[in-house]
């Protein structure tokens, strides 16, 4: 008898052997053979598969004789196969419940260490598999493990396009299958903070949704969208044409839903309203109006004839500027309005009335200018149904000429320039007679010319501010002094003596020549003393140029135009008073001029010479030498205030036009400095010279 049989023992060979006195007998041997139950040396482990693919578990088990192996399952596992590596000895017996483990039923064939499953229908997902190993020492059955199936998600409902009106709200909606449920996120730009998500979210679906706002081309994630319904509330206009994509997501994999546009639109609202008209019978009239809104809307023009109670559309009058042709005068006080209308709604303009009169309409009244002497001055107007134009002026007694008004002749277009002025225009008045096909006529406002003496420097010399005020300027002789120089232009003046005579017993300075620099151009005019290569000669001697009828004509010469920059030479036939140019002595003879025009100043450059004879009422001759006079008209009244002694005065004038004193009254003004201040060197060769103390816009300070 062998207790407690070790497994070691298996195979040992058993014999009796039997002694007596007579001897001693050996029976055959006999073998031990020592068995072992089954025991589970591996159980197999859950395993999560994607449906349609493979599944496969694994178990194994010790025991003598080897434990044989039988998988168990039920028919609906037809498809399980068998890895090629069975050890043959082994059955292995696996068996499948349904039920969470309740009971388990064999898989059929299943016999083999691994049970390998194909094509994992998803009805499989939470099956669990176990494997039971026999053999002639009993059984053993292993730990059950759990089948987990997923499905990849797949959009169920894509989003749909959607239009709203703006401020408004807007949603879209997605859905997906998959297992596990899968997550949805929406996902968009920041301009989309204002998304809000449905009360009946599922809270195991995390929704991605994507806008894009280039037409589909790329996708950005709208934050916190996670719910599979998204709400844009108060949609902006700007969001037209965004289109929204909602992504699913779960462990097996992702889906993106079709994209769906969002289409916004505006109603329309009134951007320009039509203004009353006023036109003549038989002339064309024009109503005006616009709106906005998305689509952009459709416009119809409607007329009342009963003063607004009722309208009715204008046949064809579908654009936003309603043309009505050839207007009668039974059409006088009818009243139009335009409709907007979209897909959005309606907006309505206001009413504009339609007057029809027989007369010329005036559209623009001429305006009154103000000029310097020596200058043009341009009236303009305008009107509606009118045939002709014809231009009137009233004016007054002067000592030169006496002007009581009247038509002027070949002034019949709707601008009228009158010829250069003299302070004998000053107060005249100027006004427009238009007359329409029925011979009816219309006058506009009558506007005034007002003509202010220029700036200007003559005598000892007298120097005339832009303030209208006569100032006298005291130098050294044979020096140049700047008058007025800012950041473009620099303007010098040489004082020289004249010879006295019976009639110009002035033994003072005058200025006899002078220099103007502009950017890069350089003009001197010389009064005949200094004669400077590349000045300008005004010559003191009648104008040769004779026409058909051998008469002298007056000389007007263009020396040079580059741009803003000009330059322009006159001889007259008939030497002018100095009235006739706005200076303060009526007693100088005006022979020439030239004229320098910069873009904000007009320099008037005179020769005189010497003055008119109160005993015999006549100019005298033969002359002395000549000298200069200066007329200096400003052409941009918003530059800043230019210095030097004359272009201070710049100042003064803007002051006093403040303070309401009219120009030419007394008032005080003094210049900045001392008179060495604007000093700029002696002799003509300075004229062109820019150093000297109060040279504020220049490098060149002394």
């Amino acid at each position: 008898m062998i207790n407690n049989v070790p497994f070691t023992s298996n195979g040992y060979e058993y014999q009796a052997v039997f002694t007596n006195a007579a001897g001693s007998a050996t029976s055959a041997s006999a073998t031990l053979t020592v068995q072992v139950p089954p025991s589970v040396t591996l159980n197999p482990t859950p395993t999560t598969v994607t449906a349609g693919t493979a599944a496969s578990f694994t178990a194994s088990s010790s025991g003598s004789p080897t434990p044989t192996v039988q998988w168990q399952g039920t028919r609906t596992h037809s498809q399980i196969m068998f890895s090629d590596f069975i050890v043959l000895l082994i059955i292995v017996c696996i068996k499948v419940s349904t039920d969470g483990g309740a009971t388990f039923s064999n898989v059929a064939g299943a016999t083999s260490t691994t049970l390998m499953i194909n094509n994992v229908p998803f009805t499989s997902n939470g099956y669990e598999y176990q494997a039971v190993f026999t053999n002639a020492a009993g059984s053993a059955t292993s730990a059950s493990a759990t089948l987990t199936v997923q499905v990849p998600p797949s959009v169920t409902l894509n989003p749909t396009p959607t239009t709203v009106t703006a401020g408004t709200a807007a949603s879209f909606t997605a859905s997906s299958s998959g297992s596990p449920t899968p997550t949805v996120q929406w996902q968009g730009t920041r301009t989309h903070s204002q998304i809000m998500f449905s009360d009946f979210i599922v809270l195991l679906i995390i929704v991605c949704i994507k806008v894009s706002t280039d037409g589909g081309a790329t996708f950005s994630n709208v934050a916190g969208a996670t719910s599979t319904t998204l709400m844009i509330n108060n949609v902006p206009f700007t969001s037209n044409g965004y289109e929204y994509q909602a992504v699913f997501t779960n462990a097996a994999g992702s889906a993106t839903s079709a994209s769906a546009t969002l289409t916004v639109q505006v109603p329309p609202s009134v951007t320009l309203n039509p203004t009353p008209t006023t036109v003549t019978a038989g002339t064309a009239a024009s109503f005006t109006a616009s709106s906005s809104g998305s689509p952009t809307p459709a416009v119809q023009w409607q007329v009342s004839t009963d003063g607004g109670a009722t309208f009715s559309n204008v046949a064809g009058a579908t654009s936003t500027t309603l043309m009505i042709n050839n207007v009668p005068f039974t059409s006088n006080g009818y009243e139009y309005h335009a409709v907007f209308t979209n897909a959005a709604g309606s907006a309505t303009s206001a009413s504009a009335t339609l007057t029809v009169s027989l007369a010329p309409i005036i559209t623009m009244q001429p305006m009154s200018v103000s000029v310097t002497v020596g200058s043009t001055a341009t009236f303009t107007a305008a009107a509606t149904g009118y045939t002709s134009v014809q231009w009137s002026f009233t004016g007054s007694s002067t000592r030169r000429r006496s002007v009581l008004g009247g038509v002027i002749p070949g002034a019949t277009s709707t601008s009228f320039t009158t010829n250069p002025t003299t302070l004998a225009f000053n107060g005249n008045t100027y006004s427009a007679t238009f007359t329409s096909a029925f011979g009816v006529s219309t006058t506009t406002l009558a506007a005034t010319l007002t003509v202010a003496s220029s700036a200007s420097a003559s005598g000892d010399p007298h120097l005339v501010g832009f303030d209208g005020q006569q100032y006298d300027f005291v130098g050294e002789l044979g020096s140049v002094y700047n008058f007025l120089t800012d950041s473009e232009v620099q303007f010098n003046a040489l004082l020289g003596s004249v010879r006295a005579t019976e009639h110009l017993n002035l033994p003072g300075e005058f200025i006899t020549a002078i220099g103007i620099k502009f950017r890069n151009h350089s003009v001197v005019v010389d009064g005949g003393s200094h004669l400077r290569v590349g000045s300008v000669m005004i010559d003191h001697r009648p104008a040769k140029i004779a026409d058909t009828n051998n008469k002298q004509q007056p000389h007007h010469a263009v020396l040079l135009v580059d741009g803003e920059f000009r330059v322009e030479h006159e001889v007259f036939v008939d030497a002018m008073s100095g009235e006739d140019f706005g200076l303060r002595d009526a007693k100088q003879r005006i022979v020439g001029r030239v004229i320098v025009t910069t873009p904000s100043f007009s320099f008037s450059i005179f020769m005189v010479e010497e003055g008119f004879d109160d005993v015999n009422k006549r100019w005298r001759t033969p002359f002395p030498r000549r000298f200069l006079d200066l007329s200096v008209r400003l052409l941009r009244p918003d530059i800043g205030t230019p210095h030097g002694v004359l272009g201070q005065s710049l100042h003064a004038a803007r002051d006093r036009k403040e303070r309401g004193v009219a120009i030419g009254e007394a008032d005080g003004f003094s210049i900045e400095g001392r008179t060495e201040d604007y000093r700029v060197g002696r002799g003509a060769e300075s004229l062109l010279g820019d150093s000297f103390a109060f040279n504020r816009f220049g490098t060149n300070k002394k």
